[in-house]
C-alpha cells in the first residue's frame, strides 16, 4: 500500500510540473506575442504620424510659396519634430532647409527682429547641411543644397557675414571636388583644362 502512495505522489509531482511547465510557456508565449502587438501597433502609429507629417510640410511648402509666411512657418516646425522624434533625417534635412529659406527670405514686418530671423535660418541649415553629410555620398546633392542656401544666407544681400560666406564657400569647393562627374569618377582624378 504504501509502495502505491508513493507511485501515486510521484505521477502527481510529474503531472503537476508538467502543468507548471505548460502554463509558463503559454505565459511565456502570450507576453511575446503581446509586445509584437505593441510594436506593430507602435510601427501603425508611427507610419501615420509620419504621413501626417509628410502633410504637413507638403502644406508650409505650399503656403511659403504663397508668401504665407507666417502661416507656414509652424507647419514646418511641427512637421520637422515629427521627422525628429521618429528619426526620420531622410525627411527632417529637407524640411530644415525648407525652415531656413523661408526665414531667411521672410521679409521683416514692423516689430520683427530680421536678426532673429537669420539666427534661426543658420541654425535650421547648418543642421540640415550635418544631417545630409552624416548621409555619406548618397546625399552629397543634399549636402550641396544647404551649403548653397548658407551661401546665400551669409552673402551681402542677406547677413553679409564675409568669414562665414568664406568658409562656406570652400566647404563648398571641397565638397564639389569630392563629387563623381557624369562619367563616374571623382574631381581629383579628372583630366586638369
Amino acid at each position: 500500500h504504501l509502495r502505491k502512495l508513493i507511485v501515486r505522489h510521484r505521477l502527481f509531482f510529474y503531472a503537476a510540473s508538467a502543468l507548471v511547465a505548460a502554463v509558463l510557456a503559454v505565459a511565456v508565449t502570450f507576453e511575446r506575442l503581446e509586445q509584437q502587438r505593441r510594436a506593430s501597433t507602435e510601427t501603425l502609429i508611427d507610419l501615420n504620424d509620419l504621413a501626417v507629417a509628410r502633410m504637413e510640410n507638403k502644406l508650409a511648402e505650399t503656403l511659403h510659396g504663397q508668401g504665407k509666411y507666417d502661416e507656414a512657418e509652424p507647419r514646418y516646425r511641427g512637421a520637422l519634430a515629427t521627422f525628429l522624434r521618429l528619426r526620420r533625417d531622410d525627411y527632417a534635412g529637407g524640411c530644415l532647409i525648407n525652415l531656413g529659406t523661408l526665414l531667411m527670405m521672410r521679409p521683416a514686418q514692423a516689430g520683427q527682429d530680421k536678426e532673429r530671423d537669420y539666427e534661426n535660418a543658420e541654425e535650421a541649415l547648418l543642421d540640415a547641411r550635418e544631417i545630409f553629410k552624416n548621409g555619406g555620398p548618397a546625399e552629397r546633392a543634399r549636402q550641396r543644397e544647404a551649403l548653397l542656401m548658407l551661401q546665400s544666407l551669409y552673402s551681402p544681400q542677406h547677413w553679409d557675414d564675409a568669414e562665414a560666406l568664406s568658409k562656406i564657400e570652400a566647404e563648398l569647393r571641397a565638397l564639389d571636388a569630392a563629387m563623381p562627374s557624369a562619367d563616374g569618377t571623382p574631381a581629383t582624378d579628372r583630366p586638369k583644362g
